[in-house]
């Protein structure tokens, strides 16, 4: 599991955060990954916030 793709976040699941993983519909992974905040992000399937 991925850690936390929010800027300057250390979370991850190893760590006991409940990780939410970024949706798998294209439209809806391009509006998550835009309120981001983090300047050329590309978001994957396995990118998540904690």
């Amino acid at each position: 599991m991925t850690g936390c793709s929010a800027p300057d976040c250390n979370n991850s699941a190893k760590n006991g955060y409940i990780m939410k993983i970024f949706p798998r519909n294209p439209e809806k992974r391009v509006k998550w990954a835009a309120n981001v905040g983090r300047l050329k992000f590309d978001a994957m399937t396995i990118s998540s916030f904690c």
